[in-house]
């Protein structure tokens, strides 16, 4: 839900504003509605955004490490390839965005949520995740690497080649997900819960083959 009493700006406000935050980077750009087709928010560090409504930016290939994102909701809002490294997200929902081969290495996300949005090939290597869920969302390919992903919620999502090696699961829930090639270990998915269509798909995710039963005629003649 939008925060109330929002200032709704055109592409010249935003530039506008966002000549302060360019020379001083760690400016709040707060309770603003932005409506810009497109932000080129390119190389600005430590950005924070806080209560502010985001609708169909667009931020790709964005230099912004260390991004601040606090009660922000972002509609159809294009992240694909952007650098995010190291960014913070309180109490963020994202709709229909998207983050294709977007960089979030170390990414900290505390109570998210991601709606139908397209994170194919992303980098979420050694991310930290806390009260996070993901309904319908794409990560096909996409790295988690070495993630805390304890107690995350991915509902009806496509985690489709997706690398987990390394990464913290105990209390995930994947039902309704697709698991096929994703990898993963037996470590990395003990305390995971799933749903009994997905057994096949977490035995072949773990090199298990499974064969029918051979008859043996141990009778003697």
């Amino acid at each position: 839900m939008a925060p109330r009493s929002l200032q709704v700006a055109d592409k010249g406000m935003l530039r506008e504003k966002s000549r302060g935050v360019k020379a001083s980077a760690r400016r709040s750009l707060a309770r603003l509605l932005i409506r810009a087709d497109e932000a080129r928010l390119a190389d600005w560090a430590s950005l924070l955004f806080e209560q502010v409504l985001l609708r169909r930016v667009r931020l790709m290939q964005a230099r912004l490490p260390r991004l601040r994102l606090f009660d922000v909701r972002c509609e159809l809002c294009e992240f694909s390839g952007a650098n995010l490294e190291g960014s913070r997200w309180r109490r963020l929902a994202l709709h229909e965005c998207r983050l294709m081969g977007t960089n979030l290495i170390g990414a900290s996300c505390e109570d998210v949520v991601w709606r139908e949005c397209k994170a194919d090939g992303a980098l979420l290597v050694g991310a930290q995740f806390k009260a996070a869920r993901f309904e319908r969302c794409s990560f096909q390919g996409a790295s988690f690497e070495g993630a805390n992903l304890g107690g995350v919620v991915f509902q009806d999502c496509d985690l489709s080649q997706a690398n987990l090696s390394g990464a913290r699961l105990e209390g995930a829930d994947l039902r309704g997900s697709l698991l096929n090639g994703m990898r993963a270990g037996i470590q990395e998915l003990k305390g995971v819960t799933i749903d009994p269509r997905q057994a096949l798909q977490v035995v072949a995710v773990l090199g298990i083959r499974v064969r029918e039963v051979r008859e043996y005629n141990f009778s003697h003649e």
